[in-house]
């Protein structure tokens, strides 16, 4: 289960989650911006960092830094409409590549399915 953690007056975090692949998110409060470190593993892990946060009278940040590209840093990031991202030239191209894939979850073929498709 997450838990929400604060380290002096400036730095919160998220604790991670291995079952669900939920790694740390970090939030640095400035007096007039906010920075977010990592996007999470999806928009719902995103949205619940932030809600966790906002119970803490912390605002959503300005800006999210990605610290690579690996699935679980950064599919979170669609949710993060009002910031501005920030990227290595490496964690782009590694993003980039992401883009062709599929992340549906396929439902499983259906006997009749299998009939058509492979004549049996």
């Amino acid at each position: 289960m997450h838990t929400i953690e604060r380290i002096g007056k400036r730095f919160w975090y998220m604790t991670p989650e291995a079952e669900t692949d939920r790694p740390v998110l970090g939030m640095v409060v400035g007096r007039d911006k906010t920075l977010m470190i990592d996007a999470g593993n999806s928009e719902n892990h995103a949205r619940y960092f932030l809600s966790e946060l906002r119970k803490r009278e912390i605002s959503g940040p300005d800006l999210v830094v990605l610290t690579h590209w690996h699935w679980d840093h950064v599919f979170g990031l669609s949710a993060l409409t009002d910031a501005v991202s920030i990227a290595s030239q490496a964690t782009k191209e590694g993003m980039e590549k992401l883009l062709p894939l599929s992340w549906r979850i396929r439902k499983p073929k259906r006997d009749q399915d299998r009939i058509a498709e492979y004549g049996i």
